[in-house]
């Protein structure tokens, strides 16, 4: 069976978030869920592409979705004439991964130039199929062998910084990573606790009933009081989300601390809830935390 759909989209910012939408409700309606984090992933990154460097302030750009068998393809079509490359991003850039990503998530992705002004880029996914277990879970690990943190669970995690105290009271900020409760097939409690703690072992966490560590430069501001948090061994960061007073304690201290949470918590969470999530976490050791280092010396931006 083969089914399309497609929508017009002006060059608003916001528009990224609307083709993603058009998108999730596309695939829940034909009920074609079990990819539908990395598919949506791929989405914002093409369509925030198109914004940026394909479909000028008077121009819309175009997303289609189409599957036929357990292939599934979603194209973003812009007037833009650029060629997209994939951009070898430093280990510390915040920006310039979103190709990388789509290649890392996608089966197949490229572009096909149109004879009439502008391109269409498209990635492909495979759906609905038993084997393997969703791409951004990664099997238990033994012996020597190290599981690394995946794109799919960077791009998936949420996000939250606030200053509280350390232990002498002293303001200290404060970054907490959790993953987003169950949304597809496939996916358990168990999985994410699983991709939860690969993250944390990145970072070198340990349990909130021990001694916080120090697990080494992991932090690096950049201008616009943008701060990357960097575990070990990874080609991603996590961007936290800062403010300028947040940004003047960590150059002022030179470290932060983080926690990640073994337990969902939904992105965007309000503040409360995310109490209610530390609250609950700490007594019964669901958190792993350490301090991040400046990986630089860091300069008020």
């Amino acid at each position: 069976m083969q089914q399309s759909r497609e929508r017009r989209f002006s060059s608003h910012p916001a528009s990224a978030a609307c083709a993603r939408t058009f998108v999730a409700d596309t695939l829940t309606e034909w009920e074609l869920d079990d990819r539908l984090d990395d598919v949506l992933i791929c989405v914002s990154e093409l369509a925030t592409n198109a914004l940026k460097h394909g479909a000028p302030a008077d121009r819309d750009f175009l997303v289609r979705v189409a599957c036929r068998s357990e292939r599934l393809r979603v194209e973003v079509c812009d007037q833009g004439d650029e060629t997209p490359t994939v951009r070898l991003a430093t280990a510390d850039d915040c920006q310039g991964r979103g190709l990388f990503l789509v290649g890392a998530l996608a089966d197949d992705w490229g572009v096909a130039f149109r004879q009439e002004d502008g391109k269409t880029v498209w990635a492909e996914f495979k759906v609905n199929a038993p084997d393997p277990p969703p791409r951004d879970h990664m099997p238990m690990t033994t012996s020597s062998e190290t599981a690394l943190a995946s794109a799919g669970l960077f791009a998936s995690l949420g996000v939250w910084s606030w200053i509280s105290s350390d232990a002498h009271g002293d303001p200290l900020g404060i970054v907490l990573l959790a993953h987003p409760p169950v949304r597809r097939h496939g996916e358990t409690g168990e999985l994410i606790e699983q991709q939860m703690r690969i993250l944390a072992d990145a970072f070198g966490l340990v349990e909130a009933d021990q001694p916080l560590t120090d697990i080494g430069p992991r932090v690096t501001l950049h201008p616009g009081a943008r701060i990357l948090l960097r575990p070990d061994a990874s080609q991603f960061g996590v961007q936290v989300p800062a403010h300028p007073r947040l940004a003047r304690l960590l150059t002022e201290r030179g470290e932060l601390a983080v926690a990640v949470g073994l337990d969902p918590l939904a992105r965007g969470a309000p503040p409360a809830n995310v109490d209610l999530y530390i609250d609950r976490g700490l007594p019964a050791n669901r958190l792993l935390l350490g301090r991040a280092q400046a990986a630089r010396p860091l300069t008020p931006s």
